[in-house]
Protein backbone atom coordinates (compact mmCIF):
# COMPACT_ATOMS: atom_id res chain seq x y z
CA UNK A 1 0.00 0.00 0.00
CA UNK A 2 1.49 3.59 -0.95
CA UNK A 3 1.00 6.70 1.05
CA UNK A 4 2.02 9.56 -1.27
CA UNK A 5 4.18 12.28 0.82
CA UNK A 6 5.20 15.68 -0.23
CA UNK A 7 8.32 16.31 1.32
CA UNK A 8 11.09 14.53 2.82
CA UNK A 9 10.57 13.57 6.38
CA UNK A 10 12.67 14.36 9.54
CA UNK A 11 14.84 12.29 11.32
CA UNK A 12 12.91 13.06 14.38
CA UNK A 13 10.23 14.85 15.15
CA UNK A 14 6.99 15.37 17.54
CA UNK A 15 3.62 14.10 16.49
CA UNK A 16 0.37 16.48 16.49
CA UNK A 17 -2.10 13.72 18.58
CA UNK A 18 -5.69 13.67 19.41
CA UNK A 19 -6.57 9.99 19.12
CA UNK A 20 -8.46 10.60 15.51
CA UNK A 21 -8.57 8.95 13.08
CA UNK A 22 -5.74 10.80 10.81
CA UNK A 23 -3.76 11.24 13.67
CA UNK A 24 -4.13 7.49 14.59
CA UNK A 25 -3.00 6.87 10.95
CA UNK A 26 0.12 9.61 10.98
CA UNK A 27 1.55 7.29 14.09
CA UNK A 28 0.72 4.16 13.09
CA UNK A 29 2.84 5.10 9.27
CA UNK A 30 5.54 7.06 11.07
CA UNK A 31 5.92 4.98 13.96
CA UNK A 32 7.56 2.47 11.79
CA UNK A 33 10.51 4.68 10.93
CA UNK A 34 10.92 5.43 14.19
CA UNK A 35 11.00 8.77 13.25
CA UNK A 36 8.25 10.77 15.95
CA UNK A 37 10.08 11.31 19.48
CA UNK A 38 6.85 11.95 21.25
CA UNK A 39 2.91 12.92 21.15
CA UNK A 40 2.16 16.18 21.07
CA UNK A 41 -1.73 16.15 22.92
CA UNK A 42 -3.87 19.19 23.45
CA UNK A 43 -6.39 19.23 26.45
CA UNK A 44 -9.60 21.18 25.75
CA UNK A 45 -10.67 20.45 29.05
CA UNK A 46 -13.44 18.18 26.91
CA UNK A 47 -14.27 14.15 27.26
CA UNK A 48 -12.72 13.81 23.35
CA UNK A 49 -9.75 14.72 24.63
CA UNK A 50 -10.35 13.20 27.98
CA UNK A 51 -10.60 10.04 25.85
CA UNK A 52 -7.79 11.10 23.03
CA UNK A 53 -4.88 11.81 25.83
CA UNK A 54 -5.95 8.10 27.24
CA UNK A 55 -5.32 6.81 23.54
CA UNK A 56 -2.25 8.83 23.18
CA UNK A 57 -0.69 6.55 26.85
CA UNK A 58 -1.85 3.28 25.48
CA UNK A 59 -0.23 4.42 21.96
CA UNK A 60 3.20 5.34 23.98
CA UNK A 61 3.33 1.76 24.41
CA UNK A 62 3.19 0.59 21.58
CA UNK A 63 5.32 2.66 19.60
CA UNK A 64 7.73 3.52 21.90
CA UNK A 65 7.36 6.98 22.27
CA UNK A 66 6.76 9.64 24.84
CA UNK A 67 4.22 11.82 25.47
CA UNK A 68 3.56 15.51 26.34
CA UNK A 69 0.13 17.05 27.46
CA UNK A 70 -0.61 20.51 27.35
CA UNK A 71 -3.91 22.89 28.18
CA UNK A 72 -5.18 24.76 25.14
CA UNK A 73 -6.11 27.92 25.42
CA UNK A 74 -9.52 29.34 24.60
CA UNK A 75 -13.36 28.81 24.19
CA UNK A 76 -13.90 28.57 20.73
CA UNK A 77 -12.17 26.71 17.76
CA UNK A 78 -9.96 29.72 16.06
CA UNK A 79 -8.85 30.54 19.72
CA UNK A 80 -8.06 27.05 20.50
CA UNK A 81 -6.07 26.61 17.40
CA UNK A 82 -4.32 29.76 17.97
CA UNK A 83 -2.96 28.09 20.91
CA UNK A 84 -1.99 24.75 19.50
CA UNK A 85 -0.32 26.82 16.94
CA UNK A 86 1.65 28.78 19.45
CA UNK A 87 2.28 25.10 21.68
CA UNK A 88 4.14 23.85 18.53
CA UNK A 89 6.32 26.80 17.77
CA UNK A 90 7.86 26.53 21.19
CA UNK A 91 8.87 22.34 20.28
CA UNK A 92 12.45 22.25 19.66
CA UNK A 93 11.61 19.49 17.44
CA UNK A 94 9.61 19.71 14.20
CA UNK A 95 6.04 19.14 15.16
CA UNK A 96 3.81 16.65 11.91
CA UNK A 97 0.48 16.79 11.56
CA UNK A 98 -1.80 14.37 10.15
CA UNK A 99 -3.15 17.21 7.37
CA UNK A 100 -4.17 15.19 4.09
CA UNK A 101 -5.58 16.08 0.68
CA UNK A 102 -9.63 16.20 1.49
CA UNK A 103 -8.29 19.11 4.10
CA UNK A 104 -6.47 21.24 2.31
CA UNK A 105 -9.46 21.16 -0.45
CA UNK A 106 -11.70 21.95 2.47
CA UNK A 107 -9.14 24.89 3.69
CA UNK A 108 -9.03 25.90 -0.23
CA UNK A 109 -12.45 26.43 -0.92
CA UNK A 110 -12.74 27.92 2.29
CA UNK A 111 -10.32 30.63 1.53
CA UNK A 112 -11.84 31.27 -1.58
CA UNK A 113 -15.79 31.75 -0.35
CA UNK A 114 -13.34 34.48 1.76
CA UNK A 115 -11.81 35.89 -1.17
CA UNK A 116 -8.32 34.85 -1.16
CA UNK A 117 -7.84 31.12 -2.52
CA UNK A 118 -4.66 29.71 -1.10
CA UNK A 119 -3.61 26.03 -0.51
CA UNK A 120 -2.71 25.01 3.13
CA UNK A 121 0.91 25.28 3.82
CA UNK A 122 2.96 22.50 3.66
CA UNK A 123 5.67 24.13 6.33
CA UNK A 124 4.22 26.83 8.68
CA UNK A 125 7.13 27.78 11.11
CA UNK A 126 7.52 24.76 12.64
CA UNK A 127 4.65 22.55 11.42
CA UNK A 128 5.11 20.01 8.57
CA UNK A 129 2.36 18.76 7.13
CA UNK A 130 4.10 15.94 4.55
CA UNK A 131 0.53 13.89 4.19
CA UNK A 132 -1.12 16.64 2.02
CA UNK A 133 -0.90 14.68 -0.91
CA UNK A 134 -2.88 11.60 0.66
CA UNK A 135 -6.70 11.30 -0.04
CA UNK A 136 -8.50 10.75 3.21
CA UNK A 137 -9.65 6.93 1.27
CA UNK A 138 -6.36 5.89 2.01
CA UNK A 139 -6.12 7.21 5.27
CA UNK A 140 -9.10 5.25 5.79
CA UNK A 141 -7.67 2.52 4.10
CA UNK A 142 -4.97 1.81 6.43
CA UNK A 143 -7.32 2.24 9.70
CA UNK A 144 -8.89 -0.63 8.40
CA UNK A 145 -6.54 -2.86 7.19
CA UNK A 146 -4.79 -2.49 10.05
CA UNK A 147 -7.41 -2.77 12.57
CA UNK A 148 -6.44 0.40 14.15
CA UNK A 149 -9.11 1.98 16.50
CA UNK A 150 -9.45 5.91 16.85
CA UNK A 151 -11.98 8.23 19.00
CA UNK A 152 -14.48 9.79 17.25
CA UNK A 153 -14.51 13.90 17.69
CA UNK A 154 -18.41 14.96 16.99
CA UNK A 155 -17.08 17.98 16.52
CA UNK A 156 -16.31 16.86 12.90
CA UNK A 157 -19.57 16.40 11.53
CA UNK A 158 -22.23 17.62 13.98
CA UNK A 159 -22.88 21.24 12.13
CA UNK A 160 -21.30 22.81 15.50
CA UNK A 161 -19.08 24.93 14.00
CA UNK A 162 -18.29 26.05 10.03
CA UNK A 163 -15.37 22.91 9.00
CA UNK A 164 -18.28 20.42 9.67
CA UNK A 165 -20.76 22.74 7.85
CA UNK A 166 -18.25 22.69 5.02
CA UNK A 167 -17.73 19.12 5.05
CA UNK A 168 -20.87 18.27 4.78
CA UNK A 169 -21.59 20.43 2.00
CA UNK A 170 -18.54 19.12 0.27
CA UNK A 171 -20.46 15.74 -1.55
CA UNK A 172 -22.76 18.11 -3.30
CA UNK A 173 -19.84 20.52 -4.55
CA UNK A 174 -18.03 17.61 -6.06
CA UNK A 175 -20.80 16.22 -7.62
CA UNK A 176 -22.03 19.72 -9.07
CA UNK A 177 -18.13 20.55 -9.81
CA UNK A 178 -16.24 17.06 -10.49
CA UNK A 179 -12.77 18.48 -11.42
CA UNK A 180 -12.75 20.38 -8.24
CA UNK A 181 -9.39 17.86 -6.93
CA UNK A 182 -7.90 17.96 -10.03
CA UNK A 183 -7.92 21.99 -10.43
CA UNK A 184 -6.20 21.81 -6.77
CA UNK A 185 -3.88 18.85 -7.63
CA UNK A 186 -2.63 20.71 -10.61
CA UNK A 187 -2.32 24.04 -8.26
CA UNK A 188 -0.27 21.74 -5.74
CA UNK A 189 1.44 20.57 -8.48
CA UNK A 190 2.26 24.08 -10.04
CA UNK A 191 3.84 24.75 -5.86
CA UNK A 192 5.48 22.35 -5.82
CA UNK A 193 3.91 19.48 -3.46
CA UNK A 194 3.97 16.83 -5.82
CA UNK A 195 6.75 14.61 -7.33
CA UNK A 196 8.75 14.19 -3.82
CA UNK A 197 8.76 10.38 -3.73
CA UNK A 198 5.96 7.61 -2.20
CA UNK A 199 6.45 5.79 0.95
CA UNK A 200 5.18 2.00 0.65
CA UNK A 201 3.98 -0.40 3.63
CA UNK A 202 7.00 -1.36 5.11
CA UNK A 203 9.17 -0.39 2.32
CA UNK A 204 12.99 0.70 3.07
CA UNK A 205 12.88 4.32 3.39
CA UNK A 206 16.44 5.66 2.68
CA UNK A 207 16.92 8.91 0.78
CA UNK A 208 13.84 10.23 2.97
CA UNK A 209 16.17 11.13 6.05
CA UNK A 210 16.97 15.02 4.65
CA UNK A 211 15.63 17.33 6.63
CA UNK A 212 12.86 19.34 4.87
CA UNK A 213 13.97 22.45 3.29
CA UNK A 214 13.89 25.36 5.30
CA UNK A 215 9.89 27.37 4.04
CA UNK A 216 9.03 30.45 5.97
CA UNK A 217 4.87 31.09 5.78
CA UNK A 218 3.87 34.09 3.73
CA UNK A 219 2.73 37.20 5.78
CA UNK A 220 -0.38 36.07 4.77
CA UNK A 221 -0.66 32.58 5.61
CA UNK A 222 -2.66 31.55 8.41
CA UNK A 223 -1.37 29.45 11.28
CA UNK A 224 -3.19 26.17 10.43
CA UNK A 225 -2.49 23.51 12.60
CA UNK A 226 -4.50 19.91 13.37
CA UNK A 227 -7.52 19.10 14.33
CA UNK A 228 -7.50 16.35 16.62
CA UNK A 229 -6.62 18.75 19.52
CA UNK A 230 -3.63 19.42 17.92
CA UNK A 231 -2.66 17.14 15.31
CA UNK A 232 -5.45 15.98 12.88
CA UNK A 233 -8.01 17.58 11.47
CA UNK A 234 -7.38 21.50 11.52
CA UNK A 235 -7.93 23.39 8.93
CA UNK A 236 -6.43 26.50 9.54
CA UNK A 237 -6.68 29.24 11.69
CA UNK A 238 -7.75 32.61 9.42
CA UNK A 239 -6.60 34.66 11.98
CA UNK A 240 -9.74 36.92 12.49
CA UNK A 241 -11.01 37.38 15.55
CA UNK A 242 -14.04 34.62 16.21
CA UNK A 243 -13.10 32.92 12.63
CA UNK A 244 -14.22 29.24 13.73
CA UNK A 245 -12.85 27.58 11.28
CA UNK A 246 -9.76 26.35 12.57
CA UNK A 247 -9.61 22.73 12.65
CA UNK A 248 -9.17 20.68 9.88
CA UNK A 249 -8.24 16.82 10.02
CA UNK A 250 -10.81 14.73 11.02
Amino acid sequence: MRVKLNMRLPSLAALAYSGGSDSTFALDFLGRTKRIAYLLVGDHGTETSRLGILAAYKAANRYGVDVRVFRVEGDSEATWGRSRFEVCQRQSLPVITAHHFDDALEWWIYTSLRGHPRVMPKVNGNILRPFLRAEKSVITEWLLRNKLEYVDDPSNHDGSNMRSKLRALLPALESAVPAMRAALRKRMEEDGYEGEGELQEGADEEGFEEEPADEEPGADEAPADDDDGLADDDLADDEEEGDEYADPNE
